[in-house]
């Protein structure tokens, strides 16, 4: 009775686990169906995709195959494809690891180019990595990188790691989240008139939509260009760059944009110390987001003039709400020095009063094809700037005006104000 009891329990661990290994198989052969959809691979893309599947080999516990995915490119006159060979490995044990190479990633036409051949010499771009439910993470490995011309090598950089996740975008192509970033150690380009060196690039791009709102941010940082010219006019060297950029798109749109750089020098002098903040808002994002996405829908669909006139109603009907919030431009701060003193330190913001313009303004000059009033934009303006100016920035700009030359010898920090059409500087009326 025990031993009964032992072969029971055994075959019930045994049938659930071959169970469980059907299930998962059954979902290896759905991702499958939908990497090889053209239709849903379009609408990904936001453009026209052809699929061609073979070579495929589907077994208990892997699956592999061969894709091409081609794309015409009407303004070229080619198209693009992308051939890649995959294998699966997938087991209720230890999950679904997959690895993919690209054989190449090619331009067919008058603009005939070919990635692993003209850029990689040979070599393939390899991606490892492990499917997780909807999505997957890996990493990419990019090979190193050579363009020659006539013998001489134009661009040179080494072979890098690149790592990413996703997750959704198979029902709607603004719904999904994904993360990449790469660090690329150094990139020659040479010329006859010297060489371009970069160092220490460190890139990373993230974007998040669901039914809330859109999120977008990248940033990127450089340690150090330098261009060593045979000619002592075109040298420069730049020192510790970084670019920071997010997008949020909800009820109300917001972007935010930081710069910095620790220096630059050259046969010109230097610039040192920059830093800009910005932020830009005052526009409906319920209105931008349907937008984008029927923007991206007729793109899949390819180019016709159903579809142009579409989107061109679209803008009509909605251009007037769109800006119906105001938009803005803010500067948060901006400062540099230029050899060694302080150049200029600046904040302020711009927007557009859109309550004090006619109703239906925009949509009316869209529709006509016709430019703004200048008049009509000023008075609908408002502007408020504070900055205050070094020596050098005071000389160069003080001969546009003569009050403001007046305000820069009197060394007070500048305040210019736009309302109702209306200009100040210092209170005064220009």
């Amino acid at each position: 009775m025990k031993a009964l009891v032992i072969g029971v329990g055994a075959l019930a661990v045994v049938g659930g686990g071959a169970y469980a290994q059907y299930s998962m198989n059954q979902v290896i052969e759905s991702e499958l169906v939908k990497m090889t959809d053209a239709e849903l691979i379009s609408r990904q893309a936001g453009m026209p995709v052809t699929v061609t599947h073979s070579d495929q080999k589907s077994g208990l516990f892997s699956s592999s195959g061969s894709v091409v995915y081609s794309s015409e490119i009407p303004e070229h006159d080619g198209s693009m494809e992308i051939l890649i060979d995959y294998k699966l490995d997938h087991s209720v044990l230890s999950g679904v690891q997959y690895e993919t190479t690209f054989k190449d990633i090619r331009v067919l036409g008058e603009m005939a180019f070919s990635a692993t051949d003209d850029l990689f010499n040979g070599k393939q771009i390899r991606v490892v990595g492990e499917m997780e439910g909807k999505g997957a993470t890996g990493q990419a490995m990019i090979p190193a990188m050579r363009i020659e011309e006539d013998g001489a090598t134009i661009l040179s950089a080494p072979a890098f790691p690149m790592d990413f996740s996703v997750q959704g975008f198979d029902v709607d192509p603004l719904i999904g989240s994904y993360t990449a970033s790469f660090v690329l150690p150094t990139m020659d380009i040479h010329s006859p008139e010297g060489t371009v060196s970069l160092e220490g690039l460190n890139w990373s791009q993230g974007y998040e939509g669901d039914d809330k709102g859109l999120m977008g941010d990248f940033a990127m940082s450089i340690a150090k260009i330098a261009n060593q010219s045979a000619n002592p006019m075109m040298g420069f060297e730049l020192n510790n760059l970084s670019l920071g950029m997010d997008t949020r798109i909800g009820a109300d749109v917001l972007g935010t944009l930081e710069l910095k750089l620790a220096s630059v020098t050259s046969a010109m002098g230097a610039v040192s110390d920059l830093s800009l903040k910005t932020r830009t808002g005052g526009v409906d994002g319920g209105i931008l987001k349907d937008f984008l996405m029927k923007a991206n829908q007729l793109q899949m669909a390819g180019p016709s003039e159903a579809g142009t006139k579409e989107l061109e109603q679209f803008l009509t009907d909605n251009l007037d709400p769109l800006l119906a919030p105001s938009p803005y431009f803010e500067i948060e701060q901006l400062q540099f020095d230029m050899n060694g003193q302080r150049f200029v330190e600046a904040s302020g913001k711009v927007a557009l009063q859109s309550d004090k313009l006619p109703k239906d303004y925009f949509s009316s000059l869209f529709q006509q094809k016709m430019a703004p009033d200048e008049t009509l934009m000023m008075s609908a303006m408002s502007a408020n700037l504070n900055s205050s100016f070094g020596p050098q920035a005071a000389m160069m700009i003080g001969p546009l005006h003569p009050m403001l030359m007046a305000v820069l010898q009197s060394g007070e920090p500048i305040s210019f104000q736009l309302e109702n059409g209306q200009m100040m500087l210092n209170g005064q009326p220009l």
